[in-house]
């Protein structure tokens, strides 16, 4: 029901591929908004070395919608700025 919503007001978009349906944001513009929005909501606590390494692995470099986030996205950037 919700997921009608989000794809009805063009906040997500489905793709179908066989009895399975994946969702995803509709663009840069709605993942603006949810980063924003997250500011609200409490870090999930890590329970378990596997979600802990995860975790650790994403900290460190992520692809974040459409750019490299993360430690190493920072870092490089910081990097670049401080070369001129």
């Amino acid at each position: 029901m919700v997921a009608r919503v989000l794809v009805g007001a063009g906040l997500v978009t489905c793709q179908r591929r066989g009895r399975h349906r994946y969702y995803s944001v509709a663009g840069g513009e709605v993942a603006t908004a949810l980063e924003s929005l997250g500011v609200l909501t409490d870090a999930a606590p890590v329970s378990g070395y596997r979600r802990s390494r995860r975790a650790e692995y994403l900290a460190a470099a992520r692809f974040c919608y459409d750019h490299l986030a993360g430690r190493l996205g920072t870092g490089l950037t910081d990097a670049w700025v401080r070369s001129g």
